[in-house]
């Protein structure tokens, strides 16, 4: 693996989970591309869509925690108006009403429901979900004709979610990438493609 693309990748990952807590209260310093400017030009979404989906995100989750309080433990993730719902919940209903929550936040595209019945999976394994999120990532990284910040990992009781703006080509090769981590059960696409 080439380790100056590995590095670069991780610096910027840093330097955004840094950056997150101002960025969310400030939306001129993203405008402006204040120390987000080349992660945001990476970026197949526009600038708009990208503060749209981290604002969904975030309302998206207070209102599910608000609502479902200790009957779930769901991770919300949106890209591009699409929303995608992991975790678990306690029975069906709890499962129905987060993915009524999700939609019913305006401009919302799409809702993938894939929270499982369950109890909380606890430390563990999302310690190992994240532990594979960061292994697929590193190997999309060091991947010809795939960019990896345009596809956007999540990993949930070892299931990998893919989700990005991507040509069928670079579908096919995040896939691939996915398929073949250790520790991977299953890969999910939730792409959209590109003409």
């Amino acid at each position: 693996m080439d380790g100056v693309k590995v590095k670069k990748y991780l610096f910027r990952i840093m330097i955004s989970l840094l950056l997150l807590p101002i960025l969310q209260g400030c939306v001129p310093i993203i405008a402006a591309g204040v120390g987000t400017g080349a992660i945001l030009a990476q970026d197949r979404r526009s600038a708009g869509t990208v503060i749209d989906d981290k604002t969904d995100e975030l309302a998206i989750s207070q209102n599910i925690s608000k609502e479902l309080k200790k009957k779930a433990s769901i991770s919300v993730t949106v890209y591009d108006h699409k929303v995608l719902l992991t975790g678990v919940a306690i029975n069906t209903n709890v499962k129905i009403k987060a993915g009524e929550i999700a939609q019913s936040r305006p401009g919302i595209k799409a809702v993938y429901n894939q929270v499982r019945l369950a109890v909380a999976s606890g430390l563990v394994r999302d310690a190992s979900d994240s532990v594979i999120t960061s292994m697929v990532k590193a190997r999309m990284i060091n991947q010809k004709g795939l960019n990896a910040e345009h596809v956007k990992v999540v990993t949930d009781d070892h299931i990998v979610y893919l989700m990005g703006i991507v040509t069928q080509q670079e579908a096919n090769l995040a896939a691939q990438c996915a398929s073949t981590t250790e520790g991977v059960s299953k890969v999910i696409t939730l792409f959209e493609y590109m003409n």
